[in-house]
């Protein structure tokens, strides 16, 4: 993870992918919830997170903002999340911390953004595993103080006189 902070403007989406890829493999085979594993995936997550800021184009940010959605904003991570929090209120949460982190980046300019986590995190908090269906929404109990945010969340108002503004 070192090789992100060293990676030049060419090179940026083949890490980011190589990252993306082994994150995928290694998630698959780690059953354990130790603080080695938390603290791995905090870095994971913040990795991938800086690279798609330093992405050169819009259309490589968007496609490194849905692959990390979709990796960290799986119902199964969210739920090992969330019992992690239940056990210790002071564990480490890196899948929050990515989310709040995408959130503040999107800010009031970039709605795309902030669609993008909603749609995917709305899934994880749902969850999609048959076993659970009493559990539905579990989830989403360590994020209810983002969700009130993002309810009085309100974007940049655009400017009604301005021609070239899509609505």
């Amino acid at each position: 993870l070192d090789v992100v902070t060293a990676a030049v403007m060419d090179a940026i989406l083949p890490v980011f992918n190589c990252i993306l890829e082994s994150s995928k493999l290694w998630m698959s085979q780690s059953q354990s919830q130790d603080a080695i594993y938390v603290s791995t995936m905090g870095k994971v997550v913040s990795s991938l997170i800086d690279l798609m800021q330093d992405a050169s184009t819009s259309r490589e940010s968007v496609y490194m903002l849905n692959q990390i959605c979709s990796l960290i904003f799986r119902p199964s991570l969210m739920r090992e999340e969330y019992l992690r929090l239940k056990a210790d209120p002071f564990a480490a949460t890196p899948i929050r911390d990515g989310f709040r982190r995408l959130i503040k980046m999107a800010g009031t300019e970039r709605d795309h953004i902030n669609r993008c986590v909603l749609c995917k995190a709305t899934a994880g908090w749902v969850g999609a595993d048959e076993s659970e269906k009493g559990s539905i929404g579990l989830n989403a109990i360590p994020y209810v103080e983002d969700m009130v945010d993002l309810l009085l969340h309100k974007g940049v108002r655009k400017d009604e006189e301005a021609t070239n503004q899509s609505r």
